[in-house]
């Protein structure tokens, strides 16, 4: 089975995730036998910030970013009756991809 991954981050803009939709989506139309990742990566947040807030709470600030993020993504996967698998990631952006 294929693997297709579809990364989101600070900097994806809106015509690149459109873009980015659309070709996987293309791709499991075209061979079904696709599996779609949808990866959103969370910048780390200084040891100095991550001191202000309580155990969870940067988790959950984290996955809320993501899920504002890839809600774009995500509806126009279900519109065309796509499955994927939804990632939330945290490091850096190039790093975080290629692992």
């Amino acid at each position: 089975m294929k693997k297709v991954l579809v990364p989101i981050t600070l900097h994806t803009t809106a015509e690149q995730m459109r873009h980015a939709v659309a070709e996987a989506i293309g791709m499991y139309l075209n061979e079904e036998s696709v599996q779609i990742h949808l990866l959103s990566v969370q910048r780390p947040f200084s040891r100095h910030v991550s001191d202000l807030f309580a155990p969870g709470e940067l988790g959950a600030i984290r996955a809320e970013a993501a899920k504002e993020e890839l809600a774009p993504a995500r509806a126009a996967f279900r519109a065309a009756g796509v499955p994927h698998l939804t990632h939330l990631e945290t490091g850096w952006t190039t790093a975080t991809i290629a692992r």
